[in-house]
């Protein structure tokens, strides 16, 4: 900080602000007078300072915690953080073999109003294109090609064809959707000292292109969808929040917490709870 007090009574005034380290630069009448103050904690190198200028490097504590396996273990080891983390994603992004649920869907009746059959199966236009840009965040963090959702409508009398094209190729001529199906995956800590991978939650940063693609389909099975939903599902679908089944669960549990008369008891089972919104399967 800039300061016109001598170097004394700066020094005085640093301590009794709790910092006991620093460098005091006194005023010269009124000109001059600086003042760097740190704590303990912090480590400076003074390269060099004149009435004018202090100039410093800040060293950062750049000790690792160590990270944990999933079956306890511990490590420090690059190489093996490096395992740590495709083993746990691979796990995470990838399909188990979850049984033959023929015996499920058969008893599950299978239809679909024509109106909507009419809906789903006709070719994707232009202005679906247009919409579904509209609707994105224009600030939303980029994915892999580093372009943001606003960069198109600024430039959509130069990338209008090419984006259409691209679009309704993919959508109406099963053109293969590789060339934009690339996605970052950025980590973001839940806890303030995570030492495993469960303790983040990863969020996919997926390519413009790609998310317009799916926010057509997503668009067109919008409007239809609420009359394949039961009343009973309270997500995906317009006006119904998921968060209603929290209510409902607390609700149930306090039920059976209070349940103290009668032979028969009630139990429940909490079954594959981790992240199963991150899950592919």
């Amino acid at each position: 900080m800039e300061t016109k007090l001598s170097k004394m009574r700066m020094e005085n005034v640093r301590r009794k602000c709790a910092f006991l380290n620093g460098i005091d630069i006194g005023a010269e009448g009124l000109r001059g007078g600086l003042c760097l103050a740190w704590k303990d904690t912090t480590n400076i190198w003074l390269k060099s300072f004149s009435a004018y200028h202090i100039d410093v490097a800040l060293k950062e504590n750049n000790d690792r915690k160590e990270w944990r396996y999933d079956d306890g273990r511990e490590t420090c080891n690059e190489q093996e953080l490096e395992e740590i983390e495709t083993n746990y994603f691979q796990n995470l992004f990838s399909s188990n073999d979850g049984g033959d649920n023929e015996h499920i869907l058969t008893r599950i009746e299978r239809f679909i109003f024509e109106d909507d059959k009419l809906l789903l199966i006709k070719n994707y236009t232009k202005e679906e294109v247009v919409g579904a840009l509209k609707e994105m965040g224009p600030t939303n963090v980029s994915g892999d090609n580093g372009f943001p959702a606003l960069f198109f409508p600024q430039f959509w009398h130069i990338v209008e064809d090419k984006v259409t094209d691209y679009c309704l190729g993919v959508l109406n001529r099963d053109m293969s959707v590789d060339q934009c199906n690339f996605t970052n995956i950025v980590l973001i800590p839940k806890v303030s000292n995570p030492v495993n991978l469960g303790n983040f939650r990863p969020i996919s940063l997926c390519n413009v292109l790609y998310k317009i693609v799916a926010k057509i389909i997503v668009n067109r099975f919008k409007s239809i969808i609420v009359n394949y939903i039961d009343g009973a599902q309270s997500s995906f679908a317009p006006d119904r929040l998921i968060s209603d089944n929290v209510l409902i669960s607390r609700e149930i549990f306090y039920a059976l917490r209070q349940k103290r008369a009668g032979k028969k008891g009630f139990m429940a089972f909490k079954l594959d709870m981790s992240k199963a919104y991150d899950r592919v399967q």
